[in-house]
């Protein structure tokens, strides 16, 4: 991810799949990658979207966007960086 650049320059952040969640849901599921946001929707059914860079980043501009969910599921991968993202994300 190292050669990931924003376009353009000075762009924000957004979440992967954020554009498939329905306006009346109030739900979402925020896994750590994209093919888990979407392996996640394709066994569930359920609203699935992906962090913007991995397990440990939640931009904050990405937080207004999460007011509106009643419940807010984390599946991160169960490992270590995996679980203190998780942790982190809990106590936002």
């Amino acid at each position: 991810k190292s050669w990931q650049r924003l376009d353009p320059p000075g762009g924000g952040f957004g979440l992967f799949g954020w554009h498939t969640i329905p306006h009346d849901t109030n739900e979402i599921i925020i896994t750590e990658g994209e093919f888990d946001a979407m392996a996640v929707y394709q066994a569930t059914g359920r609203p699935a979207v992906s962090l913007p860079n991995g397990c440990r980043s939640l931009p904050m501009e990405v937080l207004v966007l999460l007011e509106r969910f009643d419940t807010v599921y984390l599946w991160m991968d169960n490992d270590g960086p995996g679980r203190e993202g998780a942790e982190m994300f809990a106590r936002k």
